[in-house]
């Protein structure tokens, strides 16, 4: 696993993941800071924040996808936005 990873770069206030876009990475943060927004199931003026910071994972999907047996070909959909809050 370790030969495939490769670094990354994001810009400043740029979307990592946005809402409803195909899980197709994971992302270890090794420094910085980003922001994730999802909402409860759908409702409507419900918001979860959460912050991401050097240590944490985004995509984590991924693993429950590729561990559960019953998993299809399809990649996951994201239920969170992922923004970088500084350069990432």
């Amino acid at each position: 696993m370790c030969v495939l990873l490769k670094p990354m770069l994001y810009i400043e206030e740029s979307y990592i993941v946005q809402k409803g876009d195909l899980v197709d990475e994971m992302l270890f943060i090794m420094q910085s800071k980003l922001l994730t927004i999802s909402t409860n199931g759908g409702r409507v003026g419900f918001f979860n924040f959460k912050y991401l910071r050097a240590g944490d994972l985004c995509g984590e999907e991924l693993l429950t996808w590729a561990l559960d047996p019953k998993c299809s070909s399809h990649l996951p959909i994201s239920t969170r936005t992922v923004r970088a809050l500084t350069e990432v």
